[in-house]
Order: C-alpha cells, then structure tokens, then sequence
C-alpha cells in the first residue's frame, strides 16, 4: 500500500514541478514573487481548511522548524529551474533519500531486504547515471540540486517522526503548509526589491494563464503532500524517498506532452538526441530497481 502512495506523490509532484518550470520560463523568474502570488492561492484553500483540521499537536515547533528550511529549500529549487531542465532537478531527491535513509536506520529501526538493496541501487545508479552524462547540466547546477535535497529532507524527517508518533495525518500536514505558506506569503514584504517589483508585476500577469497555471500548482502539491504523508505513515521512510527518485522520469513526460501541445509555452527541457537517450537508459534502470521494490 505505502508504494502506490509513494507513486502517486511522485505523480502529483512532478505537475508542479513542470508547471512551475514553464511560469519561470515565460512569466517571472524571481522566486519570491513566485512564491509570493502562489501563497495567495494557498492561504485561501488552508483558511478553509482550518476550520474541519485540529490544531492540537505536540510537534508545532518542530514541523513549522523544519517548514521553514523547506521555505529556504523553496527559493533554491526556483533559482535552479531557471538554469536546470525541470527533469534533472529532479536528482535531488537522491540525495534526500539518502539522508533519509540514513534517518531511518537510526531512528525507526528500518532495514532493506536483499532485493530491496539491489532496487535502491538500480535507483540512485540511474540517477547519478542521467546527472554525470547529461550534457546540459554543469557543477554549478549540481551543487543547486543537492542544497536542495539536504534543505528538503529535515521536514519530511519530522513528518514521518510526528505520524510515527500517533500524530494525526490531517493536523501533521495542516501545520508544515501553513506554517511554509505564511512565510512565503509574508517574508517577501522585508524585501525592497519585491515591494518594487510586486505592483508592476501584478498589473502584467493579470492573464488567466498564469493564475491558471499557479492554481494547478497549489492543488496538484497540496495533493502530492497529503499522499506522501499516507506513504510515510505506512510505509519506510528509506524505501519512500528512494521511490521519490522516479520523478525525474514522470517531470520528463510531463514536461514532453507540455513540449508536444502547447510548444509555446514548454518548460526548459531538452529533447534532442542524445538527451533523450540518457534519459530512456536511466528510465530503465531506475524502474527495474522500482519493480524490485514493488515485488519485495
């Protein structure tokens, strides 16, 4: 059961990510008006939402912690979308499984059957594979993505330590989006150069397009967060961020029906043929370790 939420985060991740790509593409690269005019759109839905979730939880301090590194993890991944195909992005959740898995052994008692090993493996090979033979991607781009596996990993270490603790699902998520979505919503404001830029951007993306796109965004994460937090609370900690890696693949295809329907307006990524051949190779490998993990 863990693995078919684990799956379906992945799926519900990768269409912001590709979606998130095609507005810093074509509509505004500066991360916090971004972030900023997103927040407008989630505020709504979690106010709403306050008034059927419990407030009451022992781990406030530690997931709005936590929610606040992810925030700084936030700005990295939108400065990296404007230099990093969306796809390659995505390595960095090898880099967050590893943390990850190393969380689980010391903390929950996890360990990996010998199947489960050599899935792990075919994994993060894939992935290192796509990162050192991918002509587009430099070592400037490699340090963004791993700054933001490590600054992604804290938050969902605390939400599998607070439903691993009986804290209930609803209430664990309710405080890391609200607590992530204030910030993002409120910091920007300290920034002279985002009370600047605010107005003028406002008054020429006032497109349905782009709200369009940016409510698409909120939904299809609020959807991923809540099927990542049902893979946490019953599956592996390691095991789920290791399926995690998978994204890089279904941002690829996102982001290739993106390319094919609406070329206009495609995300950054690259599809000649050597790219394109990397990728197809690592696709392979990466879902013969994901069918070890299914069948274990």
């Amino acid at each position: 059961m863990w693995l078919s939420f684990a799956i379906g985060s992945v799926i519900a991740w990768s269409i912001p990510i590709v979606l998130d790509s095609v507005l810093v593409k074509n509509f505004e690269n500066d991360p916090f008006i971004l972030m900023w005019t997103q927040s407008c759109i989630s505020m709504v839905i979690l106010i709403i939402a306050s008034f059927f979730v419990p407030f009451k939880s022992a781990w406030i301090p530690w997931l709005v912690l936590t929610s606040i590194i992810a925030y700084v993890g936030d700005i990295v991944l939108f400065h990296a979308l404007d230099r990093v195909e969306a796809s390659v992005i995505n390595i960095a959740w090898a880099f967050m499984a590893i943390v990850l898995s190393i969380v689980g052994f010391y903390f929950f008692g996890e360990s990996w059957s010998i199947s489960q090993t050599i899935g792990v493996v075919c994994i993060l090979c894939g992935v290192c594979f796509l990162s050192y033979w991918h002509h587009h991607i430099g070592w400037t781009a490699i340090g963004l993505i791993v700054a933001i596996g490590l600054l992604y990993a804290p938050s969902n270490a605390m939400q599998k330590a607070a439903l691993f603790h009986g804290e209930i699902l609803y209430t664990t998520i309710f405080w890391q989006l609200a607590s992530r979505e204030c910030l993002s919503f409120l910091f920007p404001w300290c920034l002279p150069s985002f009370r600047r830029k605010i107005g003028p951007f406002l008054f020429k993306v006032s497109s349905l397009h782009y709200w369009g796109l940016s409510f698409m965004v909120i939904v299809t994460y609020f959807s991923g967060m809540y099927l990542l937090a049902e893979a946490y609370k019953v599956g592996p900690i390691s095991l789920v961020a290791v399926v995690g890696n998978i994204q890089t693949f279904t941002v690829l295809f996102f982001a290739w029906i993106i390319w094919k329907l609406f070329p206009r307006f495609a995300s950054k990524e690259f599809f000649d043929g050597q790219t394109v051949l990397v990728k197809l190779s690592t696709f392979l490998i990466v879902f013969t370790g994901l069918g070890l993990l299914a069948i274990s």
